[in-house]
């Protein structure tokens, strides 16, 4: 293992530069004349430890200082709930790098690190002429605005809107049939129609005086409800002959009538239960136009 001086000479020559080079001559020259003092000192633990704490005192505190102007420069405030880490950051790192804070040009730096909507505010309404004076200010108009977030958090903003999508399930007919993929009932839906009837179904209904399309009492179905409204009552369209016949059953005759030619007054359920009966371009049409227009 090498002795005290010979590390003393080895670590001085790994330093080099303009600017140190005066600190390595002289302790280059401290640990000659250490050495030259009394015979044998050249292995004491002593001339190594002076060295390294001299070193430690001069260049310890340079990098500290060189790293702080650095990180000052480009410290920014973080986040809502930034400000009071940013500001004793920003203390911490001046006094490390040697600034004073009644600078100009240390202001400015604190202000270039506030987000500009806080220091516009603080410009505009408290006039500040020094570090204090900014410090303060960012801290009063940051507090009112997290209190006006906090307590209007909710308030002015836009309900979500529902989709196309959301309103197409809406108006989407749900039951049993839904999944109903008999080639039947799969027809029926593409043509917005029931199945059709065998002769089984048609004579029991024409006993009973039930309506062909709906399935229910108190109307023929070229009178049906659920009949489009451009076929339905159309003078031209005959009674079929098994729902004329039940007029001369035993059963009295039920009343005929049609509820849109007595101007029956359209309710929310006929306007939905036509929606829902749509095609799916039609459908997607009046969504369109009615539901998704901005001022809905």
């Amino acid at each position: 293992m090498i002795n005290p001086f010979s590390r003393v000479l080895m670590f001085l020559s790994f330093i080099k530069g303009d600017k140190v080079q005066e600190w390595t001559q002289a302790q280059l020259r401290w640990a000659i004349d250490y050495v030259a003092q009394t015979p044998g000192n050249d292995n004491h633990e002593y001339l190594w430890t002076t060295v390294a704490d001299a070193f430690y005192r001069a260049f310890t505190n340079i990098t500290r200082e060189v790293d702080a102007q650095t990180d000052i420069k480009t410290l920014k405030m973080k986040g809502d709930h930034g400000l009071d880490d940013y500001i004793s950051t920003f203390e911490r790192l001046a006094r490390l790098g040697g600034y004073n804070l009644a600078d100009k040009a240390v202001i400015d730096m604190f202000v270039d690190g506030l987000p500009p909507s806080l220091a516009i505010n603080v410009a505009k309404f408290n006039a500040p002429q020094s570090f204090r004076d900014w410090k303060r200010g960012a801290v009063e108009h940051h507090t009112t605005y997290m209190w006006i977030k906090s307590r209007f958090r909710n308030k002015g903003k836009p309900e979500a809107r529902p989709t196309q999508e959301q309103w197409k399930k809406a108006f989407t007919k749900k039951g049993d049939d839904a999944m109903d993929t008999t080639p039947g009932r799969v027809k029926a839906r593409a043509t917005n129609t029931r199945p059709p009837l065998n002769d089984e179904e048609r004579e029991k209904l024409r006993k009973e005086g039930w309506c062909f399309r709906c399935r229910k009492q108190g109307h023929l179905s070229k009178y049906c409800p659920e009949k489009p409204s451009q076929a339905r009552g159309n003078p031209e369209e005959e009674e079929s002959e098994g729902e004329t016949i039940q007029a001369t059953t035993s059963k009295p005759p039920l009343k005929q009538t049609n509820p849109f030619l007595a101007k029956k007054k359209t309710t929310a359920q006929d306007i939905i239960r036509l929606i829902t009966d749509a095609e799916d371009d039609v459908k997607d049409t009046i969504i369109q136009e009615v539901f998704m227009k901005q001022d809905f």
